[in-house]
């Protein structure tokens, strides 16, 4: 029994995960347009499946345990099947994604269309598991040299290959022997990869679009000009570098700029034929190697040439371990999607011509993309010479997850590879932080078109603006709590009632009310109120210690207290205090107040709410907020936000955190709903993650940790994030965040924002 090489047993294993899978199919898709020796065509195929054993090669399992089965000469069928056709197009795509039952069939499958007398569609479709990029041009060669002599009624004569891929699979097994073995050679190479790549991350901090499980291919392509080719070649020879080099420390620069990370893992290919007995075989030789980098420090671009230099020639020096038997050594954690140890893949060679010479006979290749993504983003760099060797352009893609980005993004970063290797050449000795990796429309568009904000300052308070939202939908929810619905005609009168009761004991501009609930209706019905009246509250949340409160009790002197029976426990204070809970408080006559009904009319100038600093800094501060500040605060923060029910808004955080404002405020002005999760559930992330899935949350401000928390748990518990509703995220973040804090929530699709409590800042950016 003939065992699969390292490489072949993790594509087995993948293709036993989803046999469907067409992510490893290499698609050779070309077209013709002169007199194609049909017969001679098939028996040249015949012939070079002989010749490659890799290629006949079937993969059967006895009790789990893979093994290879070369069918022999005798029992081998038809390669080549033929069909006529107007169009080409929907029988080469069922040719070129139908599965490969690897146990049963052979991993090379020809279908002939002919759309014409002397013109069609050649499709070859090849199994990964059996063949590389550098077996296509062996495979090829090999065709063009088969068909020329069928053509003329001979066999090919051509010498006998060294060696089988099955030779190649045991010599691996023989030489690398068991890592658990002290002393073998795979033991050496994997303490070398489980060193270098301790504690590796294979998070990039790219920010994505959205998150799923999609994974659909999508391409971008770009070019570099040849002048800039040649810059790059003369500067690889003055460093003792290579262009392969050069592109590595590219992409490294390009990615910390945009995802602010500096320890990044990189995945590349080698072709693994370091033997030349192999040069001429098809097969699956080539193997992934992880390359980290470390980009931090004030590094010029030609300091991280040199550093990655020593870090490419390494793991060359390491490339015989098999990329599984890596993995398996280092044991990272593991996302059922994505690849293990890194995000982006790239590589740099020569482009594949386009036209193909076969007995005389010119194939014009039909770029036929595979439809899934292999891994998130896959940078390939191609350099073209001119007829007379000169260097000509440089052919780049990126094939990217649809599922994770945008093509603009593609397009964007694309752009900025172009960017920072236009200035490494220009000037090796730029330093990394100053490269322009964004264009001029681009740059443009961030820091003037985005941030062109300026709005007609509104003549009006917040309360007339809910009030206006009352009056548009008035039975529409307002306030959702432990299942009980509450209208923004109720939430209206009820704050109403509760003004009423403030203004006849004296609350009015330039007066402080205290409110010290737990999230609640009751909660929003008296900050509403406060609103109303004109008054500033001052938010405390029941939880704070009592000396805390104490504290702010006297800073702030407020006239009175609202508070609950619950939430009052023993606290002292000699203000007046209102009890929400109260039916006795919830009397007046539940109309609008007015100016004229107000202690004194109110002003864009009075204070809405006075909140308190932290207190990391020292002594917490009371901050002051003015109405008018809050009216342009809210405003900008509805504009182009969902609306109506479309909003519906977790009230998650506590009455103290100056977050709670815009999340109870803006959510009633666009006519939204605010949802209250119970404490155990808001406490418990796994609970949470499943009440905001069945509450339809569109809605969460929280801290960056806490959502990056629910997202974790959103992935560990499976939840489908194409069903779910969660459409934007606001987290509150330090002055210099960890960009990749917030990454996970795109697994949501939703909008990530960032802002900072109006006791530091009234700046909120998305």
């Amino acid at each position: 029994m003939i065992p699969l090489s390292f490489a072949q047993r993790g594509l087995w294993f993948l293709h036993q995960l989803d046999p469907k899978d067409t992510a490893y199919h290499v698609p050779m898709v070309w077209r013709f347009s002169a007199p194609l020796d049909e017969p001679a065509l098939a028996s040249a195929l015949h012939d070079v499946v002989l010749r490659h054993e890799s290629l006949r090669t079937r993969f059967p399992s006895v009790h789990g345990e893979p093994s290879q089965h070369v069918v022999p000469a005798a029992e081998l069928a038809p390669i080549l099947t033929s069909v006529p056709a107007q169009v080409a197009d929907p029988i080469v795509r069922e040719v070129v994604e139908r599965p490969f039952d690897l146990a049963m069939d052979i991993p090379l499958r020809a279908e002939l269309v002919w759309t014409g007398a002397d013109e069609g569609v050649l499709a070859v479709v090849a199994h990964h598991i059996a063949f590389d990029g550098w077996s296509e041009d062996v495979f090829w060669r090999d065709l063009g040299t088969a068909y020329a002599t069928r053509t003329a009624g001979e066999a090919p004569s051509w010498p006998e290959l060294p060696v089988q891929y099955a030779d190649y699979t045991l010599w691996q097994h023989e030489l690398l022997g068991n890592g658990e073995e002290a002393g073998s050679l795979l033991a050496k190479h994997l303490d070398y990869w489980r060193s270098t790549l301790a504690d590796a991350s294979r998070e990039t901090g790219l920010p994505l679009d959205r998150r799923s499980q999609d994974a659909t291919a999508r391409e971008v392509a770009f070019e570099i000009e040849p002048a800039v080719h040649r810059a790059l070649l003369e500067l690889a020879s003055c460093t003792g570098t290579t262009m392969f080099m050069i592109t590595h420390a590219a992409i490294a620069a390009l990615v910390t700029r945009l995802g602010g990370r500096t320890d990044l893992s990189l995945g590349t290919v080698v072709s693994g034929r370091s033997d030349e007995a192999l040069h001429d075989l098809v097969g699956y030789f080539t193997n992934t190697l992880v390359l980290r980098t470390d980009t931090s420090g004030d590094l010029t671009f030609a300091d991280l040439l040199q550093q990655i230099r020593e870090v490419d020639l390494s793991a060359f020096a390491n490339q015989e371990v098999p990329f599984e038997k890596v993995v398996e050594a280092v044991n990272p954690v593991r996302l059922q999607d994505s690849t293990p140890l890194f995000e982006i893949f790239f590589q740099y060679g020569s482009p594949y011509l386009p036209i193909l010479d076969m007995g005389g006979i010119e194939l014009h290749e039909v770029t036929f993309e595979n439809k899934t993504a292999t891994f998130d983003l896959n940078i390939c760099l191609n350099e073209e010479r001119t007829a007379n060797g000169e260097p000509g352009r440089i052919l780049g893609t990126i094939t990217y997850r649809a599922d994770l980005f945008d093509g603009g993004t593609i397009t964007t970063m694309a752009n900025g590879l172009v960017r920072t290797l236009e200035s490494a050449a220009a000037d090796p000795d730029v330093r990394i932080r100053v490269i322009e990796v964004v264009d001029p429309r681009e740059r443009h568009r961030l820091l003037k078109e985005w941030n062109d904000t300026a709005r007609p300052r509104r003549d009006v308070s917040v309360a007339e603006l809910v009030e206006a939202q009352v009056g548009r939908t008035p039975e529409a929810p307002a306030v959702e709590d432990d299942g009980v619905l509450l209208s923004y005609r109720e939430l209206n009168e009820r704050a109403n009632q509760l003004a009423d009761e403030l203004i006849r004991r004296g609350a009015g501009p330039e007066r402080i009310v205290a409110v010290m609930a737990n999230r609640s209706a009751e909660l929003v019905a008296a900050v509403l109120a406060v609103l109303k009246v004109g008054a500033a509250y001052l938010p405390i949340d029941p939880a704070y210690p009592a000396e805390r409160i104490a504290t702010m009790f006297a800073d702030a002197a407020p006239a009175m207290v609202l508070t609950t029976t619950g939430a009052a426990g023993d606290l002292r204070t000699p203000c007046a205090r209102l009890l929400l809970d109260s039916t006795a408080t919830a009397s007046g006559a539940g109309s609008n107040p007015t100016d004229a009904e107000r202690v004194t009319p109110l002003l864009a100038e009075h204070p809405a709410y006075v909140i308190y600093t932290s207190g990391s800094t020292g002594t917490p501060k009371g901050v002051v907020m003015t109405h008018g500040a809050l009216v342009n605060l809210l405003t900008w923060r509805c504009a182009g936000a969902p609306t109506g029910q479309d909003l519906r808004t977790a009230m998650f955080t506590m009455i103290s955190f100056d977050v709670s404002v815009v999340e109870i405020l803006a959510t009633l002005l666009c006519g939204g709903c605010l949802v209250i999760p119970d404490n155990d559930t808001r406490r418990d992330m796994r609970l949470f993650t499943h009440w905001l899935d069945a509450y339809a949350i569109t809605e969460l401000n929280a801290p960056a940790p806490v959502i990056d928390a629910v997202c974790e748990a959103s992935i560990s518990a499976g939840l489908d994030p194409g069903c779910n509703s969660w459409s934007k995220a606001w987290g509150k973040q330090p002055a210099h965040p960890a960009p990749t804090n917030m990454r996970p929530c795109a697994w949501w699709n939703a909008t990530l924002g960032r802002q900072w409590d109006g006791a530091s800042c009234s700046v909120q950016p998305v």
